[in-house]
């Protein structure tokens, strides 16, 4: 643990599992504050090792309230007082950071926030990354990316959001979720973890599933509904409803996230084939708890798992198929070795411990320089 305690702001999503993993990391060790945007409602708030710093009302920052959000952050960093401010995602927290004119700060790109974005957002990155002291992602590719945004003179790091390897493991699972969901216990999962949106192909693993559906009749389809785009996934259930496959497959409302585990330990399969990404900590938890990983075949991802029977380009129906039968006729001698290999992976480079205490180690370099 760091000698100095730290005063140390965070601009981002409170709803997001990964803020508040980030953040509770942290808040264990320094004084920290959590600037929620967009806003939650303090009384729902169920974080009590995270403070909420007081926020105005917000949605995607109409023009003409941005000024006041504006004054209303740094009438939050005067009461605070950081000593460093760190924003997660660029649009448009980053943006919010930078107006104020603070430093030191941060800035962490997700994934979408630098790789689906339109002229005007690349304009703004562009704009608040040059006001920025450092700026992190989980992948080498999207660092790269920072640097052609920002061009010379950013200092970018690598640092991965990480995984708790004591929870996240490889065994029973406390909870077998086949009972919990009805589904047969001798029955083989596979697991899309991934948001019901565009963006990471539901309707294409829902159109490879009925492709093995006959030849492997012992298979379930396991999709994460939470904050799904509702007509996105209506979408899905049509897609599977036509192939009379609805009795096998199960669309769950939500899973809390020290349940996860659970769900990866129980799943043979986990799928994860976005048509862009940074390093998705969904994979990271699943190969640390032993289940066999399809993923799409982006820079980023191959940062983790380089074996092309595995990976599939998006929206490409016909080789998620050839995967999906490849890692259902695994045998157990090879099976077992492709899970150990990936379970070492994660434990060499992506602890949630390790990785946080590097950011620490940066948080002080920047207060130093």
């Amino acid at each position: 643990m760091s000698e100095k305690r730290l005063r140390i702001l965070f601009v981002a999503n409170p709803s997001s599992v990964h803020t508040q993993r980030w953040v509770s990391w942290f808040a264990k060790r320094h004084d920290v504050l959590l600037y929620g945007y967009p806003a939650v409602d303090p009384k729902t708030w169920t974080h009590p090792d995270i403070k909420l710093a007081p926020t105005m009302p917000s949605g995607t920052v109409p023009v003409w309230t941005t000024i006041k959000i504006v004054r209303h952050l740094r009438g939050v960093i005067r009461d605070f007082k950081p000593d460093i401010i760190h924003s997660h995602y660029l649009v448009p927290r980053t943006w919010l950071v930078a107006a104020t004119g603070f430093h030191p700060t941060v800035a962490t790109a997700w994934g979408s926030d630098i790789l689906q974005t339109t002229r005007f957002q690349r304009y703004m990155n562009r704009w608040a990354l040059k006001r920025t002291d450092l700026a992190t992602s989980d992948s080498a590719d999207a660092v790269r990316i920072l640097n052609t945004i920002r061009g010379q003179g950013l200092k970018t790091e690598l640092i991965q959001f990480g995984v708790d390897t004591e929870r996240f493991r490889i065994a029973q699972p406390v909870n077998d979720l086949r009972s919990a969901w009805n589904i047969p216990a001798h029955a083989k999962l596979v697991v899309s973890p991934r948001i019901l949106r565009p963006l990471y192909n539901g309707q294409t693993i829902a159109r490879s599933f009925i492709s093995i559906a006959n030849e492997h009749p012992d298979v379930f389809l396991v999709f994460l509904a939470y904050n799904a785009d509702a007509s996105y996934l209506e979408s899905v259930k049509q897609i599977l409803d036509k192939a009379h496959l609805m009795d096998r497959v199960r669309f769950i409302p939500s899973i809390p996230h020290d349940q996860m585990p659970d769900l990866y330990q129980s799943a043979n399969i986990v799928v994860s084939v976005p048509d862009s990404d940074t390093t998705p900590v969904t994979l990271l938890e699943a190969m640390a708890c032993g289940a066999m990983c399809i993923s799409t075949d982006l820079p980023s991802i191959r940062e983790w798992v380089s074996n092309p029977n595995f990976l599939v380009p998006p929206k490409h129906h016909e080789q998620l198929v050839a995967a999906l039968q490849r890692a259902l006729s695994l045998g157990t001698e090879l099976r077992a070795r492709y899970v150990a290999e990936n379970r070492q992976i994660v434990e060499a480079r992506a602890s949630q411990d390790h990785e946080m205490k590097q950011m620490e180690t940066l948080y002080l370099q920047l207060l130093k320089s």
